[in-house]
């Protein structure tokens, strides 16, 4: 008997724009997750309608509408499976429709929502210099190189860019509706709050724009050298949301076996039902930061240098396991399947 989760993909147009990476590594086929998930033409036998495209895709180049998509997989009774990518995202409001998603707030999660990582390749082949486990030094380091500025144009910078999506969402491109947060702000106060504390050792590069505008090949490469280097040698790393509730530097630092030091912003984590990301990372919550360098100085000087190079040696085995491509469909099979 075929056990493997059963696809029909309602195809709404023949782009390969921003596509449900589940169907991207099928296509491709990937032989690891062929094992699990099969796409198939008879709508009468899947277990999901899946979309090829992000929801985001399908409405802001008006290829159909939600309600059309959503009487479709009624009329056969079948449940949703949608992909909603980017920094805001768009959520389906219906019970019979399940959403993975970057971010978004915990808080606010209407219906069956699964976050899915930021997939990147292997930091560990970024880096330009030797990886290994950094053992316990006299105070903790922590590293950030990013986008972290303040100013009165910044500010206002932000603001419009935030109002413009808003809009955007208002007139009919369904983005999901935020507050606005001032994310590179933010991000320079709090490291500030860091760098000001004798009880940590810094190791901080602010940028005034993302990827410091990055002009040239070559000045784009030695940002990123400098980027994935300040990660591999500190044993922490300071992770904020950007624009959307979630942070590619997160799954970066876990992937190169260090330790997150993460700003809680309603998020919620991959499978936190048997992930006890407590043994991963620092959370603080937001209300808490100025209490970061306290908090961060406890928990070092609670850990022996065995402890902190075991937290380093599951981190890297938690992305390997749960946080890659493949690695995470597969896992979430066995939640998909509660679901049929």
């Amino acid at each position: 008997m075929d056990k493997r989760i059963k696809l029909f993909i309602y195809n709404t147009n023949d782009s390969n724009k921003d596509l449900f990476p589940i169907y991207e590594l099928l296509k491709n086929n990937n032989i690891p997750i062929q094992k699990f998930y099969k796409i198939i033409d008879d709508i009468n036998e899947a277990d999901f309608v899946i979309l090829k495209n992000s929801i985001n895709y399908i409405l802001e180049n008006n290829l159909t509408t939600i309600s059309y998509i959503m009487n479709f997989c009624k009329l056969h009774n079948k449940g949703l499976l949608y992909f909603c990518s980017g920094d805001y995202g768009s959520t389906i409001s219906d019970p019979n429709a399940i959403c993975i998603r970057l971010g978004g707030f915990k808080s606010k999660y209407i219906q069956p929502t699964f976050i899915m990582p930021s997939f990147i390749d292997d930091p560990k082949n970024k880096i330009t210099g030797t990886y290994q486990y950094i053992p316990k030094t006299e105070k903790p380091t922590v590293g950030f190189v990013g986008h972290a500025y303040k100013s009165v144009i910044k500010y206002l910078k932000e603001i419009i860019i935030h109002f413009r999506v808003k809009y955007l969402g208002l007139k009919g491109k369904h983005n999901d509706k935020q507050s606005f947060y001032a994310s590179s702000i933010r991000r320079y106060n709090y490291l500030k709050i860091l760098e000001k504390s004798s009880l940590i050792q810094e190791s901080f590069i602010y940028r005034k724009q993302y990827n410091a505008c990055a002009s040239n090949q070559k000045t784009f490469k030695k940002n990123k050298d400098e980027y994935y280097n300040n990660i591999n040698e500190n044993l922490f790393t300071f992770c904020i949301r950007g624009s959307g509730n979630y942070s590619v530097r997160f799954y970066d630092t876990i992937g190169l076996g260090r330790i997150p030091l993460q700003i809680n912003s309603d998020c919620k984590l991959p499978f936190e039902d048997r992930v006890d990301w407590s043994k991963h990372i620092i959370c603080i919550e937001e209300k808490d930061v100025k209490k970061m360098p306290e908090i961060l100085s406890n928990f070092y000087s609670s850990k022996s240098s065995e402890e902190l190079e075991e937290i380093q040696q599951n981190n890297r085995l938690l992305w390997e396991k749960y946080l890659t491509k493949a690695n995470y469909f597969i896992e979430l099979s066995h939640d998909l399947k509660k679901l049929i």
